[in-house]
């Protein structure tokens, strides 16, 4: 039996490198994946790669709530509760080492109230199953 089955996860930011590849090994690991982007088709081609039986995708921007509340509504519709975010999807302002501050690093985020990401508020409305769950989240660059 694989570590992950009969887990589920979502995975923003999913559509290539990391959050791809992250997407790929929670799915070979035996969970089944919801994958979040914003190019509805290199979703489509994600999803045939791992497999329809094992993920499923749904075309969001992370940056805006009206997406991140269709996330919600749509992984709620299934039935499934989160055991995993991976919280890949994100924005970044440049700024030198020296000049970089709250504002920098904040002006496109949602936080919550406790400061976490936007992935994982998701993760705290769709976890309405008693699991054990976990939320992923990068740091910020």
């Amino acid at each position: 039996m694989s570590s992950l089955a009969g887990k589920t996860a979502l995975v923003t930011g999913a559509t290539s490198g990391i959050g791809l590849a992250g997407a790929r090994a929670l799915a070979q690991d035996g969970a089944y994946v919801f994958l979040v982007g914003r190019r509805e088709e290199a979703l489509e081609e994600a999803v045939a790669g791992i497999g329809a039986g094992q993920a499923s995708f749904i075309r969001a921007d992370v940056t805006e709530q009206s997406d991140l509340d269709r996330v919600s509504s749509t992984i709620e519709a299934t039935g499934r509760g989160l055991d995993i975010v991976f919280a890949n999807a994100g924005t970044a302002e440049v700024a030198p080492l020296g000049h970089i501050t709250w504002g920098t690093t904040s002006t496109r985020s949602t936080p919550t109230s406790a400061g976490s990401s936007s992935p994982c508020r998701l993760h705290s409305r769709c976890s309405m199953k008693a699991r054990r769950s976990s939320c992923a989240v990068p740091p910020a660059t």
